[in-house]
């Protein structure tokens, strides 16, 4: 009976040590393929509950950097470039907050510069509508001023034909006078 009652402890024992391991493995395969909706239902104070209790952990952070990464990409996407990570990063996912970080801060700082390039380039153009403008009066008014001077040298021309016409009157009433007075 002793016998059976070694075989049948070890086979509690080898049970207690091989579940949770076994549901472990199959915790980490799915990890493995991306899920990371598991649950580890392991409550044991040695080694064991350990390693579960830290793989619980693990998933947990991962579930909040994934969670954070998509949100902090998912309002770049929408445009809203006024967001940063606030998640604690920790080891290797440090690089990932400065990536994203940086990213948005580039992005932000691209589109200031865009703004203001967009700024500068409307002036620009009302600059060059308003000097535009001016020309444009300027030149009408040049049109107008050489209408008046043509219209104003015409009407001197006139008055010249007529005082030369009134000259050679006076010219040729001048010559007959002279003649007759000889």
């Amino acid at each position: 009976t002793s016998i059976i009652l070694s075989i049948f402890l070890a086979k509690i024992i080898t049970r207690q040590i091989s579940d949770p391991i076994d549901n472990m493995k199959t915790v980490a395969e799915e990890m493995a393929n991306g899920n990371l909706d598991v649950y580890i239902n392991i409550i044991s104070n040695d080694e064991i509950g350990s390693l579960a209790s830290s793989f619980s952990k693990m998933i947990k952070s991962l579930k909040y950097y994934i969670n954070e990464i998509s949100t902090v990409l998912g309002n770049i996407s929408d445009g809203n470039l006024n967001i940063s990570t606030s998640e604690n990063y920790k080891g290797n996912f440090i690089e990932i907050k400065n990536s994203l970080d940086n990213i948005s801060k580039s992005l932000s700082e691209v589109f200031v510069e865009i703004k203001d390039s967009t700024a500068q380039v409307t002036n620009g153009a009302d600059q060059v509508s308003s000097t535009s403008q001016v020309l444009s009066q300027g030149a009408a008014d040049q049109a107008n001023s050489i209408e008046e001077l043509s219209t104003s040298i015409e009407e001197i021309n006139i008055q010249v034909q007529k005082t030369a016409a009134n000259a050679d009157n006076t010219k040729s009433i001048t010559m007959d006078l002279v003649d007759k007075i000889k």
